[in-house]
Parts: C-alpha cells; structure tokens; sequence
C-alpha cells in the first residue's frame, strides 16, 4: 500500500473518532425536539401528519378578503398526554398548524367546502427555559415559525412579536394558544 494511501485512511479514521467528540462537545438545547437547532432554528418535522396526532381544525374566512382557510392541527401525543394532566404545555411541546386553500363544489342537494392544497405550516414550540432570548423567532414561552408551501424549508417569519402576537395575544390567558377548536384537550366533549 502506498503511503498516500496509508495517509489518506488515517486520516479518515481520526476524522471518524474526532466528529463525534466534536458533536458532543456542542451545547445542546435539551428537552427541544430534533426539529430545533443548536440555534433557535426551527424547521418542519418529517411526516408530522402520520406521526403527530391531530388535535382539530381551525376554520377562517379573513374580513379584509373573500380568502377562506382551513387549519389543520396536529402534536405530538407526549404533549397531549403531558397538557391533559397538568394543563399546561411541556417544555418543548410542539404544535404544528398546517394551513390549507378551501375549495367548494355544489350539487343537487350539498354545498361542498374542503381542504384543498397547502399554503404554508406554523410550527410552535415550547421554551419554557427562555433559551433563545436573542433569536426574536423566540419569545413569550414559545418558538415561533411559518413556511410556505412553497418554501417549507426557510421561515418566513422574521419577528413573532410582528408577525404571530397579532393574532395570539386574544389567547394570552391560555398561553397564547387556540385551545377551544381541540376536542382532546377538553375535560368533557
């Protein structure tokens, strides 16, 4: 064997041993689901609609224009089962709001609304450590983060306070969450 050849496998191997140490050594946000980077990032977990349980849905038609939506909820059943016993959401619960167009048809006898395609996904996630303080997608107990449809890989949410407070602060008083569209978080149907 070469000595080239010699050298490139040792290098190999102490890149081998050295990048899991390196990987250890990182501050980890711990209690955060993998979706969270070191850094505040929050990005959308794979197969959330299979592996999520759903919590209800969210039907709006916007005042300021004829647009309907439909938002469907889903989180993950530890999250549920943690909110049903202590009524509160654990560190690092999350939610995910999957927003969707709402199409109609008519027949003879039924007027149709359904879901129709994706127009983006907010993903919360519960920080009750503060640890992001000065990421401002983080804030008020949460993480907070929209992706289009057609981008669901960069949020398109710069500041929470601007663009997320708007509408939740009417749900201060349930920590800044739309609780009444769940049926499972209910203590009686």
């Amino acid at each position: 064997m070469s000595a080239a050849v010699v050298d490139l496998v040792r290098r190999v191997l102490l890149l081998a041993l050295l990048v899991p140490a390196f990987s250890y050594a990182l501050p980890q946000a711990q209690n955060l689901p993998d979706n969270v980077s070191n850094h505040g990032v929050i990005s959308i977990p794979l197969n959330f609609r299979t592996d999520f349980v759903f919590l209800g849905s969210w039907f709006l038609a916007l005042k300021e224009s004829d647009a309907k939506l439909v938002q469907h909820v889903y989180s993950r059943k530890e999250d549920i089962d943690a909110y049903q016993q202590a009524g509160v959401w654990p560190d690092g619960a999350m939610l995910i709001k999957e927003q969707l167009s709402v199409n109609t048809s008519d027949s003879e006898k039924l007027a149709e609304n359904f879901a129709g395609h994706s127009k983006g996904l907010f993903v919360m996630v519960k920080d009750r450590e503060q640890r992001f303080q000065d990421n401002p997608l983080w804030g008020d107990g949460w993480g907070w983060s929209f992706f289009s449809a057609s981008d669901p890989v960069q949020t398109e949410t710069k500041d929470y306070q601007a663009e997320c407070l708007g509408c939740h602060e009417s749900v201060r008083d349930s920590d800044l969450v739309f609780i009444k569209g769940y049926p499972l978080l209910k203590k009686s149907y």
